[in-house]
């Protein structure tokens, strides 16, 4: 804790927010939680890939996955703590597959491993999935929608339209500003 300042003369103090470790668990963090939602069935790979990340970011896993968390050595004091947070995250993200999905994914034991795994097989990042987020915009209609969710509806495909759009940046070599086109 830290003393911030005083009220009518008693100083009052602040809680100091401690670094936490991303191997730390909280009595929430358990197998069997569905930790996002939609569940993986194939076709929705970018929102649910989108909802693992906001869920693992938000409890400081997502490294493991991303792999800017590394395995620790052999014989490091992190290694065991590292084995139980794997076997977590693959046991969360088995939950957030749709039943008749999971029973064809094979066994990984590091999350990593799952997380590219589902990634090579359900993320289509070519032309055809282009070409269908281009005739979802096309055949996009109101109809019977507030225009709050018809609004989200669009900005749903837009969004996932981005993601497949390269960042351009400038080629002369001349431009001092690093940004981004």
């Amino acid at each position: 804790m830290s003393v911030t300042g005083s009220d009518n003369g008693n100083p009052t103090t602040t809680p100091t927010p401690t670094p936490t470790s991303p191997y730390d668990l909280t009595a929430a963090d358990n197998p069997g939680a569905v930790i996002s939602h939609p569940l993986l069935k194939g076709s929705n790979y970018d929102e649910w890939a989108c909802g693992i990340k906001t869920a693992l970011s938000s409890r400081k896993k997502y490294g493991f996955l991303d792999g800017s968390i590394p395995r620790p050595a052999e014989g490091s004091a992190d290694l065991e703590d590292w084995w139980t947070i794997q076997a977590l995250l693959v046991s969360w993200i088995k939950m957030t597959i749709d039943p008749s999905i999971r029973s064809n994914i094979s066994h990984r034991d590091v999350a990593k491993d799952l997380w590219d795994h589902l990634k090579k097989r359900f993320s289509v990042t070519n032309g055809p999935r282009i070409q269908q987020l281009k005739a979802e915009l096309a055949c996009c209609k109101q109809r019977g929608l507030a225009i709050e969710a018809y609004y989200g509806k669009l900005n749903r495909i837009w969004d996932n339209m981005a993601q497949y759009r390269p960042l351009r940046s400038c080629k002369c070599g001349k431009c001092e500003c690093q940004l981004l086109l």
